[in-house]
């Protein structure tokens, strides 16, 4: 496990946007576990690092236009898709660059997920294709499909990617799968689901959640494919994370909220007043970590109490966390 996080690279701008006097702490609620939160700074074209107080301790500063991070408990790697910058960064929990993809391989990478071995799955969004990298950022398989691609979920215990195009498909291929492919590999596939900006797989395997933006719904599906239930009117839903329970943050930017969904669908918490909420992170003890796109921060809410409040973000992302309890 590496321990060295607290390495920075600050740039003097950067360390004046995000000082640790940005961010604005509420005497509340019980210490959090020590984490570390990667946010995608898009349209700043750098990524985040921030300690478990919303502190800045690090940047890395050589992508353009960053959509999606990714982490797996266990593996020591940040993976993040460089989506002007058409390739995959694989970076150290540190920041320093591990590997990147080869120059031609991607067109706009939207959307990244890392799996238990450390492989990363990749929606290749311009080529149509749902692309298999190893731990070193090369290429073992290449998925190619009718559309766009949006969204990959990697599912540890069957052992399967979930892969989601912008045309309501959402397909699920073996975790193994080499070579080259196309929909007729996929084990389950799945239509008509709407527009998709959100997906995430519980732990057990058993549930798969999906953000349908267009239909203002989140659908909790099988790993059959089986519908299991759907929570409505939710106004744009986006980014999701599981609780351990398997329960789902959803950040609804069209509500300006983000609310919890638990297993049969009900909604259990609705925390609102944000400003164009478009990803969430769940951290132990009950806080969300929720990216605000439109009001340029992320915050920490926790018991519906802005906990911290980070600024000197323009459009972000993406958000993801490092629980060293997990890893």
């Amino acid at each position: 496990m590496k321990h060295s996080m607290l390495i920075a690279f600050l740039t003097p701008l950067a360390a004046i946007l995000l000082a640790p006097g940005c961010t604005t702490p509420a005497d509340n609620g019980n210490p959090p576990t020590e984490t570390t939160e990667y946010v995608a700074d898009k349209m700043n074209d750098r990524i985040v690092m921030l300690d478990h107080e919303g502190n800045t301790t690090g940047f890395y500063e050589f992508v353009t236009r960053p959509t999606d991070l990714s982490l797996f408990p266990g593996v020591d790697a940040l993976w993040v898709a460089d989506y002007s910058g058409d390739r995959v960064v694989e970076l150290e929990l540190d920041l320093g660059t591990i590997a990147t993809t080869e120059d031609g391989l991607l067109n706009d990478p939207i959307a990244v997920s890392v799996t238990g071995d450390g492989d990363c799955w990749v929606a290749d969004r311009v080529n149509h294709a749902f692309v298999r990298l190893d731990s070193e950022a090369e290429m073992l398989a290449r998925v190619t499909v009718d559309g766009p691609t949006r969204c990959v979920a990697w599912d540890e215990a069957n052992g399967l990617c979930w892969c989601a195009d912008e045309d309501g498909n959402l397909y699920a291929f073996d975790g193994d799968i080499t070579g080259n492919g196309d929909v007729t590999d996929a084990v389950v596939t799945l239509t008509g689901l709407g527009v998709v900006r959100g997906l995430a797989v519980d732990p057990t395997g058993d549930r798969i959640w999906y953000s349908d933006s267009d239909g203002d719904r989140v659908l909790c599906l099988g790993p059959d494919g089986d519908l299991i239930h759907t929570t409505t009117d939710i106004e744009d839903p986006q980014g999701l994370s599981l609780e351990s329970d398997g329960d789902c943050w959803v950040a609804s930017r069209g509500g300006s909220v983000m609310l919890l969904a638990d297993w049969d669908g009900a909604v259990m918490k609705d925390w609102g007043d944000l400003n164009g909420p478009v990803d969430v992170a769940a951290e132990p003890g009950g806080g969300v970590w929720v990216v605000e796109e439109t009001g340029n921060r992320v915050k920490l809410i926790r018991d519906g109490d802005t906990v911290y409040d980070v600024e000197g973000f323009s459009s972000p992302a993406a958000v993801v966390l490092y629980d060293p309890d997990l890893w």
